[in-house]
């Protein structure tokens, strides 16, 4: 006979209880920060299906999600901290900062998908630097963005550059195109309809 000890939600539940916030603390300047660009809680909680969103929101206005604003996330959405850095870590929009250093004051992504490396992705992504030559940019190699009939494509914060040459990106960067198209529909635009149409 087989004795059951311990369900799979059971389980669940438990490693849940253990994990949440055990060493660092949120800061009260931290909690207030990303409270004001949430909203304030309500009365049945936060929704956990919101977290991407909500982090969308951190990284946008603060051009990064710094480790005190997801530890101050997770406490105010009541959430274990590994869940909510395990969410902040899979998507490539997201960018993680420790401690206090400067944020870039852009973030170039070039889209290494097999379109975009066909169409000349590689090359723009080993000359963009160079050419921008600024410090206080950062370029990177990002999955594919899902425009593989625009290859090959930069993103520039959040706003797309399709067909991206040189010359397309840093007149992006220097008109501070970082947002993203949709952005400028109406002031009520939120990441998540972003995200549920292209992907985070």
């Amino acid at each position: 006979m087989t004795t059951i000890l311990a369900t799979a939600d059971s389980m669940r539940e438990q490693i849940r209880r253990s994990s949440k916030l055990k060493g660092r603390q949120p800061d009260a300047v931290s909690l207030a920060e990303v409270e004001a660009l949430i909203g304030p809680r309500p009365p049945e909680g936060y929704r956990r299906d919101l977290l991407i969103e909500h982090l969308h929101c951190i990284n946008d206005a603060h051009r990064c999600l710094r480790e005190r604003h997801l530890v101050a996330l997770a406490k105010l959405m009541n959430l274990a901290m590994a869940e909510v850095y395990e969410v902040a870590t899979f998507y490539h929009h997201f960018d993680i900062i420790r401690g206090d250093h400067e944020a870039p004051s852009h973030t170039i992504r070039v889209c290494s998908g097999l379109s975009c490396a066909l169409a000349g992705g590689d090359a723009l992504l080993q000359r963009l630097p160079a050419l921008l030559g600024r410090t206080d940019l950062r370029v990177i190699a990002a999955p594919c963005v899902g425009r593989c009939e625009q290859a090959p494509v930069a993103v520039v914060d959040q706003f797309p550059v399709a067909h991206a040459t040189p010359v397309r990106v840093i007149a992006a960067v220097q008109a501070n195109q970082s947002r993203h198209p949709k952005a400028a529909d109406d002031g009520n635009w939120k990441p998540s309809q972003w995200i549920r149409s292209e992907g985070a």
